[in-house]
């Protein structure tokens, strides 16, 4: 059985940790997230230090494990992963 979910997660963890578990590749994970490339190098770095992950299987396994609770806080904050993408488009055609 995998760690619990820490009750202090950073967003951008919860986030991250969503997409790798729900992404296949890490073009995916890019487009569907809001933080930019060099956000998501830091925020995937504070994982796999706070939860000693030693390669991407692990990681999924441990988001399979905690997938609804991570799903919920991210709810709660009231972030879609689905859509964050098409936010995040949208602003940008907007200031253009």
């Amino acid at each position: 059985m995998p760690p619990q979910l820490p009750k202090s997660m950073s967003r951008d963890q919860l986030e991250l940790l969503f997409l790798v578990g729900q992404c296949s590749n890490t073009d995916e994970i890019y487009i569907r997230s809001a933080m930019t490339i060099e956000r998501q190098k830091k925020v995937f770095g504070q994982l796999v230090t706070r939860f000693q992950f030693a390669n991407i299987h692990e990681i999924r396994s441990f988001q399979k494990a905690h997938q609804v609770e991570v799903y919920n806080r991210l709810k709660k904050w009231g972030v879609s992963c689905s859509i964050h993408a098409l936010v995040l488009m949208e602003k940008i055609f907007i200031r253009s």
